[in-house]
This record gives structure tokens, C-alpha cells and sequence, in this order.
């Protein structure tokens, strides 16, 4: 996001992002390899909302998509000894300096 766009409200860029098949329609994404560190610390003021919009990237199309980083893990995040926030759901990559939504898929 830049002074250009950042009036857009969240709402209107997902609608903005939205594709079609068929019937169906859904959220772009686009699967990054990078984005290995969690969100740094001089991050940890962004909000959820704040952190979805900086993981909106440019897929091979060439149009907005969220990038994503996969993970496989049947381990929950949430304990009562350690509870987790949703910040904790984005990875940074700290060469390329963006955010990624960090999505759980196992087999």
C-alpha cells in the first residue's frame, strides 16, 4: 500500500481481488518460498487487517493476490501457557521486505 491507495478500505481491495471460475468465486493467492522469520518486533504495533493488506502481492497474472507461505504441522499454537495472537499467523522476509499469510495444509 502507498499514499496512492491507502484510503481503500480492506473490504473494497478484497472485492477488488476477487476472480472467477465458473460459478466460483475466490481470493488470489500466490505461494512465496522466502518469508521464514515472523513479523519483527518494530512491526508488532500493525494490526490484523494492516498485516492481510501488506501480504497482498503480484501474481504471474500480473494482479493483486495474497502471497502465502505453507506450513504442515498438526501442533495447535494456542495453549494455555503460551497464547497466540493472529499476528503470529504472517511471515516477514526481511530481504524482500514484505509479509506473507501463513497457511496450514496437511495431508
Amino acid at each position: 500500500m502507498d499514499c496512492i491507495n491507502n484510503y481503500i478500505s480492506l473490504d473494497a481491495r478484497l472485492n477488488g481481488m476477487l476472480r472467477k471460475s465458473g460459478e466460483l468465486v475466490g481470493l488470489p493467492i500466490t505461494e512465496v518460498t522466502g518469508h521464514t522469520s515472523m513479523v519483527p518486533c518494530s512491526h508488532n504495533h500493525l494490526t490484523f487487517s494492516q498485516l492481510l493488506e501488506a501480504s497482498i502481492g503480484t501474481d504471474g497474472c500480473g494482479k493483486p493476490a495474497f502471497r502465502v507461505k505453507y506450513i504442515d504441522s498438526c501442533d495447535l499454537a494456542l495453549t494455555c501457557a503460551q497464547p497466540k495472537g493472529l499476528i503470529d499467523m504472517f511471515a516477514y522476509d526481511s530481504t524482500a521486505k514484505t509479509f506473507a499469510l501463513v497457511l496450514n495444509k496437511t495431508a
